[in-house]
């Protein structure tokens, strides 16, 4: 509203002549009224004008009581009521914005502008909801409209809803390519993968050959089951643009998906090649070299970063892993450390330096990592179960299964702490607490290949629930049928059964896939006494032996009475 808007009042001064006779007119009310209503939008210019000016100088509470006076004194101004609702909005009062538009009147009742206002108001109330149903009423919807609706209704996760409007809104503006890959993009996430297909042809006929359809393109064939369709397509969008970032990146997520290194490292060279200055880019291509068993190229990269950031306590941690590929034990604790020293709470740096130590076989000088690592980190899980393991290694079983319960605690969903506090349990010798916390790990991972083996060899090992055992490592099996660890099990399963020649063919299928385990061949000996192979068993004994047996003291006990036994075969043989 502006000043000139309002008609200025002209002043009537009565004039009286004296001693002429009184003459009585009648009252015109029309005229008087009209003046009043000139004097009262005058008098609301004025309060508009000191509105805005206040506004201006930004005392916003002076101008929002400016605007009510200027409202009352002028009712049907519309300029007025959108000035009071915004400052009502703009403070928060949204409830009077509300009023102050509706007037006691429905939603359905309402103009489309004032029901676009009052769309507006819910969404800042976060009435979302309620927003979406005004905007549903509101007849010729403009493609922002429908695009809102879309944003609203995949909040509220309806998706079909929120597809319809964005569908609506491309065919309103064919010219909105992102509106139609967003189309796109949902119909692959609601995996209607033909219907997402052939919506993007016709978008590519509308829009031309462009790569970030043909990306999209392939997403939905590889979705869909067709993987060399997918790349096809990923290759169609490189021929448009070879440098096109979101295809790089979607083609390298496409192969780290598959273990395939190669490839994707080709995309993260491209990418830094195109984006020198990507550090994000750099450190991803960094990691894939080091998981790509490239540990020069990664060390290169890394040392150039470090070049321009030498205070950046993730790419010392990098560096860490890559020294402690290649072996360089010195190097990657120096590493670590720098890394430890800039971000004393980088969990992953105080885990691989446990597991380095570890890796070394030095159990104390780890013991130690991991007491600061608890101390730095006490309410970290991985902190407690890495402490826990350390201290199993060191044969304090006690001590362990304190620290994993201490881990389970921090965080009940940690199947590896469940994990290693049943072990912990088990050589504790506390079997019925250990095969709970293993139950416990195969309800967070059902069939766990690894937790099968174990809870089934603790029990064939006691000769307790060997039908149960059975079934267990004959799943692991299943998923692992050349694990050399899950065989010997297997074959001790058949042990205690009595079935010794089944027995004895997994172990001899276990010895092909493992070479030094004392374990293994002590089960040997055993099997073989049973078949009366008493040679054979002799040499299994001693191959456990040279493996430094923890049960070294039974097994040399074992091969005195076997060369006793011998010794009086030969002595009747005589």
């Amino acid at each position: 509203m502006h000043a000139r808007a309002y008609i200025s009042i002209l002043a009537v001064v009565p004039f009286f002549i004296p001693c002429c006779t009184i003459r009585r007119f009648p009252v015109v009310r029309p005229v008087i009224e009209q003046s009043r209503n000139v004097y009262a939008r005058a008098k609301a210019q004025e309060h508009f004008i000191r509105a805005r000016d206040y506004e201006r100088r930004g005392f916003s509470d002076m101008a929002e009581r400016e605007y009510e006076k200027a409202l009352q004194l002028d009712p049907e101004s519309n300029l007025l009521k959108r000035q009071l609702v915004r400052c009502y909005v703009q403070s928060g009062k949204y409830t009077q914005a509300l009023l102050l538009v509706k007037q006691g009147r429905k939603n359905h009742a309402l103009s489309s502008d004032e029901k676009r206002i009052v769309s507006t108001i819910y969404l800042k109330m976060g009435e979302i909801a309620q927003a979406a149903a005004v905007l549903e009423t509101i007849e010729k919807k403009t493609d922002e409209e429908l695009y809102s609706l879309g944003l609203i209704y995949e909040s509220l996760g309806n998706l079909e809803k929120a597809l319809f409007n964005y569908y609506r809104c491309y065919q309103q503006k064919p010219a909105a390519i992102h509106v139609g890959l967003k189309v796109g993009r949902m119909m692959l996430q609601e995996k209607k993968y033909a219907q997402a297909d052939d919506f993007l042809v016709e978008m590519q006929k509308k829009s031309g050959l462009l790569a970030d359809i043909y990306r999209l393109r392939a997403s939905v064939a590889i979705e869909g089951g067709d993987t060399a369709g997918g790349v096809a397509f990923f290759d169609s969008a490189l021929a448009i643009d070879s440098l096109h970032e979101g295809t790089l990146r979607s083609k390298a997520q496409y192969h780290l998906g598959r273990n395939d290194f190669p490839p994707a490292i080709e995309c993260y060279e491209k990418l830094v090649g195109s984006n020198p200055a990507g550090e994000v880019y750099r450190r991803t291509l960094a990691l894939l070299y080091f998981y790509n068993d490239q540990f020069a190229e990664s060390e290169k990269l890394l040392k150039t970063m470090l070049e321009s950031s030498m205070d950046d306590y993730e790419l010392h941690y990098l560096l860490g892993l890559v020294f402690s590929g290649i072996g360089n034990a010195d190097l990657a604790r120096m590493e670590f450390e720098k890394s430890l020293a800039l971000q004393p709470e980088n969990k992953e740096a105080w885990y691989e330096l446990c597991r380095m130590l570890i890796r070394k076989k030095s159990y104390r000088e780890a013991a130690d990592i991991a007491d600061r690592f608890t101390q730095i980190l006490p309410h970290e899980a991985i902190a407690w179960r890495t402490r826990g393991q350390i201290e199993s290694l060191n044969k304090n079983y006690h001590e362990a299964v304190a620290s994993l319960k201490k881990a389970v605690a921090l965080d009940s969903l940690d199947m590896y702490s469940w994990f290693e506090l049943g072990s912990a349990l088990e050589r504790n010798r506390d079997f019925d607490r250990s095969a709970k916390a293993f139950r416990k790990v195969l309800k967070l991972r059902p069939g766990d290949p690894a937790t099968l083996n174990y809870l089934g060899y603790m029990w064939a090992e006691r000769g307790k629930n060997l039908d149960t055992a059975k079934q267990f490592l004959e799943q692991a099996l299943r998923q692992e049928p050349h694990n050399g660890a899950f065989l010997d099990s297997y074959a001790w399963i058949f042990y205690q059964l009595g079935n010794y020649d089944s027995a004895f063919a997994y172990l001899q299928k276990a010895t092909e896939r493992i070479y030094d385990d004392p374990v293994l061949f002590h089960h040997l000996g055993d099997v073989l006494v049973k078949r009366n192979e008493l040679k054979g068993a002799m040499n299994a004994y001693y191959r456990s032996l040279e493996f430094n047996a923890d049960d070294s003291a039974v097994i040399r006990k074992k091969i005195v009475d076997l060369e006793i036994v011998l010794q009086h075969k030969r002595r009747n043989a005589q």
